[in-house]
């Protein structure tokens, strides 16, 4: 009984032995090809590494491969170099700490800006003046043109604000004195409106330049905060386009007298698109 027991235990240990070598060869196999397929990359990397076919990284640059990885104490050492040299408090560009790729030519760009808009708001507000004495009374445009006045000083804060941000410095010119009398053959209200018109067109044009010289420069953040300006600089043109034709049409009389009203009573109003609130709302 002892012996037929041993020889079955036997024949049962015969039949496993090869399905236990069977599986572990199997698995030595799956093991083996993912280190082949493994090795094989590593060689692609190698030899795309030494023929100079670097990662990219994710801007774009090839500075960084992936198989050196990314050493930021070593990449930063131009720019560490130069904020050690910064001293607080010196002039000069060298000691800005705030300022990275911003050119010189940026930096008078931005302060001939600033001047514009201290020019022009200093011409608004001869405009309101003038149209607040009481001789002449036509308060509504009195008060478009301070409006107009105070806009183009924040304006000009905007764009110190913006010079401070950058690391620039902000150069402050001269202001010259605006006229004080806006008496005209086709009425003052035309007139002023006219030289408006020609006024804002001007501003147009100079944070056209800016944009050019900040797109010289490469200077992509610069370009998008002109570019934002430029949209609402071209907004107002047409706002004053279109008050200049409405005055031409009325007149310098009574039609004159009407559009101040308007301006006073808040039906015409310079923060809209259009002039009169009769748009439909989709334009308004």
């Amino acid at each position: 009984m002892a012996t037929s027991l041993m020889n079955k235990s036997a024949m049962l240990a015969g039949r496993a032995i090869p399905s236990v070598v069977k599986q572990s060869s199997v698995a030595a196999r799956r093991v083996h090809g993912r280190t082949a397929i493994q090795a094989a990359s590593a060689t692609g990397l190698e030899a795309k590494t030494a023929v100079g076919e670097d990662l990219t990284t994710h801007n774009g640059t090839s500075s960084v491969s992936l198989s050196d990885g990314f050493k930021p104490f070593e990449e930063v050492k131009p720019e560490f170099a130069s904020i050690e040299r910064a001293a607080i408090s010196e002039p000069g560009i060298e000691n800005s700490l705030a300022r990275e790729h911003y050119t010189e030519d940026t930096e008078k760009a931005i302060n001939e800006q600033i001047n514009t808009h201290f020019n022009l708001f200093y011409a608004y507000n001869a405009m309101s003046s003038y149209f607040s004495r009481d001789n002449v009374a036509l308060l509504g445009f009195g008060k478009m043109f301070r409006r107009f006045a105070d806009q183009n000083y924040g304006h000009a804060l905007v764009f110190q604000d913006f010079q401070a941000k950058r690391g620039g410095r902000t150069t402050l010119g001269p202001i010259n004195a605006p006229n004080c009398d806006y008496g005209h053959d086709k009425g003052d209200g035309l007139y002023a409106l006219e030289l408006t018109l020609g006024f804002e067109k001007l501003s147009f044009r100079k944070l056209r330049e800016v944009h050019a010289v900040t797109e010289n420069a490469d200077d992509a953040q610069a370009q998008d905060f002109i570019e934002t300006r430029l949209t609402d600089q071209v907004q107002h043109v047409k706002i004053v386009a279109d008050y200049v034709a409405e005055v031409r049409r009325l007149g310098k009389g009574h039609g004159t007298w009407h559009f101040d009203r308007m301006l006073r009573d808040g039906s015409i109003d310079p923060a809209n698109a259009y002039t009169t609130n009769i748009a439909p709302l989709s334009y308004s």
